[in-house]
């Protein structure tokens, strides 16, 4: 069964999702429109969010939820350590959490009531 069958399959189904997460632009992108075609509505019925910024997205419709910066983040925080470690510094041990930028964009809807 080919990706696109299922996907539509898995949103006409009883227990369909209400929202996905994805690190592909393909497969966010390819998740919207299969969600269109069996008449889910996005971010309504269904969420997608993307865990990473990618620039053909910036020309999307609808605009993909999505984060960035993830790496930028990353990589400051190590230059920190570096810098700190070659001038003899200690680096505070409290722990720092990487959260990456997030874009809302309009594929993000509001939690389900449950």
């Amino acid at each position: 069964m080919l990706w696109g069958t299922r996907i539509r399959a898995l949103m006409r189904s009883p227990s369909a999702p209400t929202a996905v997460f994805t690190t592909r632009v393909t497969h966010a992108l390819g998740v919207i429109y299969h969600g269109f075609s069996v008449g889910r509505r996005i971010p309504g019925d269904l969420s997608v969010v993307l865990g990473k910024l990618d620039l053909m997205l910036e020309t999307a419709l609808p605009e993909v939820a999505r984060y960035r910066d993830v790496h930028l983040r990353q990589a400051a925080l190590a230059m920190r350590v570096v810098e700190a470690m070659l001038t003899g510094h200690l680096m505070a041990r409290k722990p720092t959490q990487l959260v990456p930028a997030f874009i809302p964009g309009s594929t993000l809807g509001p939690a389900p009531v449950l």
